[in-house]
């Protein structure tokens, strides 16, 4: 599950439990972000090009995918803070 087959996404998707991604059948380019379990920011990855396969990163537990054309600075990564509901 995940951003496959559009060419434009104007959401932000989380991907529970999981701490790697593939990009194979998407047809734009994704900004990924990397969660630790309390959903604070360990790391981020931009401009991830279709037909890729992204590693685990240590101690991410979730990852929230991005069109990359959404989020507008490196500030909106760093300063991120995700919110449970």
């Amino acid at each position: 599950m995940g951003f496959n087959k559009k060419k434009s996404y104007n959401k932000a998707l989380l991907l529970k439990n999981t701490n790697a991604i593939h990009t194979f059948g998407m047809k734009m380019d994704i900004d990924v972000l990397y969660l630790d379990k309390c959903y604070g920011l360990i790391d981020h990855i931009v401009n991830i090009k279709p037909n890729k396969i992204l590693m685990p990163i240590k101690g991410a537990k979730h990852v929230i995918e991005i069109d990359s054309k959404i989020l507008i600075t490196k500030s909106d990564y760093i300063n991120a803070r995700i919110v449970k509901k």
